[in-house]
């Protein structure tokens, strides 16, 4: 790329470009991909699509938006001058099946063609083929926004509430009769920001906390550190290199929680949290001025 070949490092590069080191990594690797890619493909043929290919118009028009305009999925599917590509249902069963035409087809610019959009949907930074035609992704990536949307609620959660979270569960004792979760309010907690909280090691109480998605730890220091980095979450992911270390200290330790698998598996979104923690948001009405 450009900006490497001034002798920039893919760090630098992507500092320049304001975006995280893996991110330019994903950038380099698929514009070299595509390159190749679509070298070696028209060094054999002489347009995308076969023009005696068994695929319907339809078909053959959104592959053009999707493939040759590069336009995002919901935009191709109006390329392809079907209202009715719109509605999934309908659209998902009409690709299957122009794409088994391709694969069962004895002409080898067919076949070509159907490997070039595999790779192509595997390579792309959104998917263009439903999902039972995907092959696994090509990167190797590790996506933090249900991480950044649940540390950012955090810093939400009323203290009305978190006051109602420690006369409930709040339980001093024996550490070896304790777990321990970390809750963050500046309000309760004016010298750190958080305070790590003993909780009894009832099934009743685990479960209870976990529904709330608060992670829980065995060890005190475990807990204390996770709320360490919770509070340091928005000073720390300034940038790119902060936040690369950041991340990875955060994985180590949540994967540390006795309940990490199971909230691991859980949805975040501020609604699915607001719903948890029972909580009821004014929302903000958008309107037309």
């Amino acid at each position: 790329m450009f900006i490497q070949g001034k002798g920039l490092s893919t760090w630098e590069a992507g500092e320049i470009l304001k975006m995280s080191h893996y991110k330019y990594l994903e950038l380099k690797a698929r514009a070299e991909k595509f390159f190749k890619l679509f070298s070696d493909y028209f060094e054999l043929h002489s347009s995308l699509v076969n023009p005696q290919s068994p695929i319907e118009p339809r078909f053959r028009d959104y592959l053009f938006g999707a493939i040759v305009k590069r336009l995002p999925k919901e935009e191709a599917k109006i390329h392809s001058g079907d209202s009715s590509w719109l509605l999934t249902s309908i659209t998902n069963p009409r690709i299957i099946k122009n794409m088994k035409r391709l694969k069962e087809s004895e002409n080898k610019w067919d076949k070509d063609l159907y490997a070039l959009i595999l790779e192509f949907d595997r390579w792309n930074n959104y998917r263009i083929m439903p999902r039972v035609l995907q092959a696994p992704t090509a990167y190797k990536r590790r996506s933090t926004k249900k991480d950044k949307v649940y540390l950012s609620y955090l810093h939400r959660i009323p203290d009305f509430k978190i006051r109602q979270l420690i006369t409930e569960y709040w339980k001093n004792g024996p550490s070896s009769r304790r777990y321990f979760t970390a809750i963050v309010s500046e309000e309760l907690f004016q010298e750190e920001g958080y305070g790590v909280m003993p909780i009894k090691r009832e099934d009743d109480t685990i479960k209870a906390i976990t529904d709330l998605r608060i992670y829980i730890f065995e060890s005190q220091t475990i807990a204390d550190t996770f709320g360490l980095l919770a509070t340091q979450y928005f000073e720390k992911t300034v940038d790119s290199k902060g936040g690369l270390k950041f991340w990875k200290e955060y994985r180590e330790v949540i994967q540390k929680a006795i309940n990490y698998k199971s909230i691991n598996n859980m949805d975040f979104t501020c609604e699915t949290l607001d719903t948890a923690y029972k909580l009821r948001r004014k929302r903000t009405l958008r309107t037309n001025s």
